[in-house]
């Protein structure tokens, strides 16, 4: 109560209606900033009277990584589907929970298959390194989402192409995520060389001595 008021940026970029909801006590349903400043990053403003911004001259370029529609909500806007499909959407990383999020909104049924335990794909795994496990906000975020939209969900099954005969979709999803880039010198294939994503998701022990390849945040 001794606030006069409160002022927040970035948050209300992510999602525009974080103070209703929160004023409806809806916090389930924010699309919580992860405060990663891709937003800052990519801002834009016009150099000698020449825009270089996305949208008019003199206008900011702004993007959010949670919220793809940030200053284009217009051509985000769902309509319904003119016809109702059956779909399958393979892969439960946070592309395929947003491709099944979507669908079902505009009122396909919608099945999303993932051969893990557990949604949030590669995501999930960027979630274990310290400094990033605050991004499970928006695999949570993804996740009520799919429930909300009436998404089945089925985990711990691999598709075969025989699934997806019985299953008789009009539409399939690919989701699988991408690919590790490897190494091009004879030895890369070996059993001592692993990638990140498997020790940050404890499927590779290491040992004493490490020689670490790439020098990026991860």
């Amino acid at each position: 109560g001794r606030a006069d008021f409160v002022a927040m940026g970035r948050a209300l970029l992510a999602d525009p209606y974080l103070p209703e909801k929160a004023r409806q006590g809806r916090l389930g349903e924010i699309r919580r900033c992860i405060y990663c400043n891709n937003c800052m990053a990519h801002l834009r403003y016009t150099v000698s009277g020449k825009s270089i911004a996305e949208g008019e001259a003199g206008s900011p370029g702004v993007t959010c990584t949670v919220n793809p529609a940030v200053l284009r909500e217009k051509e985000f806007e769902l309509v319904p589907a003119p016809v109702p499909k059956k779909v399958m959407v393979i892969g439960g990383g946070i592309a395929g929970m947003e491709a099944a999020r979507t669908l079902a909104e505009r009122g396909h049924a919608v099945t999303l298959f993932d051969k893990d335990e557990a949604l949030g794909g590669q995501w999930r795994i960027a979630c274990r390194e310290p400094a990033k496990a605050h991004f499970q906000s928006v695999i949570d975020w993804q996740i009520a989402g799919l429930e909300n939209a009436g998404v089945k969900v089925r985990l711990g099954r691999e598709v075969t192409r025989r699934m997806v005969q019985q299953e008789k979709p009009d539409a399939v999803v690919v989701a699988t995520g991408a690919v590790p880039m490897g190494l091009p010198v004879p030895g890369a294939d070996g059993p001592n060389v692993v990638q990140a994503t498997e020790v940050f998701a404890g499927r590779a022990q290491v040992g004493a001595r490490v020689i670490v390849v790439g020098g990026r945040l991860r």
